[in-house]
């Protein structure tokens, strides 16, 4: 379904009845080398693959399901049905925990001595690099997710000090490789699992027993990190546009003596357990949007459906002059004043461009508001504003907009730095994971 991608986790189906518009949550049983599946509000748990080694991290993109063995170091996968299961796609990994699945590759975390690294392949199993990322001794890679510019890396071990202060710290490093920095976010606590979405990194610390969260640059409005709430036990991590979603087992690895999958509204983190169960240590977790009639039901139905996805966003340049031209959706772009977005589709959808900016307020309580006469002296925050939504009809494959700085027709973005989203929801409703763009208008 998504990019965001969790510390560890492993998933494959078999062919059972699901109700339409249905999605599922994945997870590993680290102890009982199994992959579980149930359905998003915690109903019709079900073991789906057996036989996996140690499974750790989990990840899905629609078509299929990749997971960590970490017993052995091969990297499993499925089809998203969870037909044809190979415990071994690819080999030669060690202990690998984490992974994570964005465009044409997936990305996964080796943290054994003989590698300490991130390795990556296509999506068939091809062009295998255990050491496209090779990291420091200390650095331990655990936790990864992926977007559409950056891997995200927890390193629980790699402990950075400010004076008296130490901590440990999650790495940022570009899809290419190039630009890692190490301690992105410092003084993290023992990082474990990890998701993004558009607006924020949220990760598990097994120090604090929290979920944390820090915007998507690293910043934070109070200074510090936002326990976002309460997560005992918690390892992987995953979102869906509405929830996160956590597995939970024995802080310290003791058999079974905490085991359940937890769930938190987005919104105002309202969390509690969803399902409660002795899975055999639930370690990694990934969420879709899946609907399976493949199995035995009340009857025929439609084949399976996968939610839209938005896959591969690009822009032809970063910074650029406004023109006076609306913005248009083409087949074939013809070269811009302003930049050309492109992005594949999975399937025709409708998508929305959402132009947004982040602006000075003043903190009035837990709210950043707009700096007004009897709050200018009240401290300084970042809100987000929105400046216009274009919407249209997308075709499976690859689009491309040519944008001029119009939002409408008298509508124009002012000169500065946006973020752009980009979503899609496909004729039953279904929508895909936000994806995000940076880019500055210049004069």
């Amino acid at each position: 379904m998504t990019l965001y991608v969790v510390l560890v986790g492993l998933l494959v189906a078999s062919a059972v009845w699901a109700s339409a518009g249905g999605a599922f949550i994945y997870w590993t049983g680290n102890l009982n080398n199994t992959i579980e599946r149930a359905n998003l509000d915690g109903s019709g748990v079900t073991p789906l693959i057996q036989g996996a080694a140690a499974p750790h991290g989990i990840a899905v993109n629609g078509t299929y399901i990749f997971w960590a063995n970490s017993g052995d170091g091969d990297i499993g996968r499925a089809s998203i049905d969870g037909s044809a299961p190979n415990q071994h796609f690819i080999t030669g990994g060690d202990t690998v925990n984490g992974i994570a699945v964005e465009g044409q590759y997936v990305y996964w975390a080796n943290e054994g001595n003989g590698l300490r690294s991130i390795g990556r392949a296509k999506l068939d199993g091809t062009e295998v690099n255990q050491r496209f990322i090779t990291l420091p001794e200390k650095a331990n890679p655990y936790g990864v997710a992926v977007d559409t510019n950056y891997l995200y890396v927890t390193l629980p071990y790699y402990e950075v000090c400010e004076g008296f202060v130490c901590g440990r710290t999650i790495a940022r490093i570009g899809l290419d490789g190039k630009n890692a920095n190490l301690t992105f976010i410092t003084k993290t606590g023992f990082t474990g699992g990890i998701a993004v979405n558009g607006e924020s990194i949220f990760w598990s610390d097994s120090s604090s027993q929290e979920i944390n969260r820090v915007n998507l640059d690293g910043s934070s409005n109070n200074g510090s990190f936002q326990h976002a709430l309460s997560a005992q036990g918690a390892g992987g991590i995953a979102l869906d546009s509405n929830y996160i979603y956590w597995a939970a087992s024995s802080p310290y690895g003791g058999c079974c003596a905490l085991s359940n999958i937890g769930r938190a509204t987005l919104q105002d983190y309202n969390a509690g357990t969803l399902i409660n169960d002795s899975f055999g240590e639930p370690w990694g977790i990934a969420v879709d949007a899946l609907t399976s009639k493949t199995g035995p039901g009340p009857g025929p139905g439609p084949g399976p459906t996968v939610s839209p996805a938005v896959t591969n966003v690009r822009q032809s340049r970063s910074t650029w002059r406004e023109g006076s031209q609306l913005a248009t959706f083409a087949k074939k772009a013809r070269p811009p004043v302003g930049t050309t977005f492109s992005f594949t589709l999975n399937e025709q959808a409708n998508v929305s461009l959402t132009f947004t900016q982040q602006v000075s307020g003043r903190k009035v309580g837990s709210k950043c508001v707009a700096q007004a006469r009897k709050n200018r002296r009240r401290r300084s925050c970042k809100r987000t504003l929105t400046h216009g939504i274009i919407s249209f009809t997308g075709h499976s494959g690859v689009n491309k907009v040519t944008f001029q700085g119009r939002v409408s027709s008298t509508g124009k973005l002012p000169l500065g730095r946006y973020t752009l989203y980009v979503a899609a929801t496909n004729a039953a409703g279904q929508k895909s994971q936000r994806q995000s763009l940076v880019f500055t208008i210049v004069k």
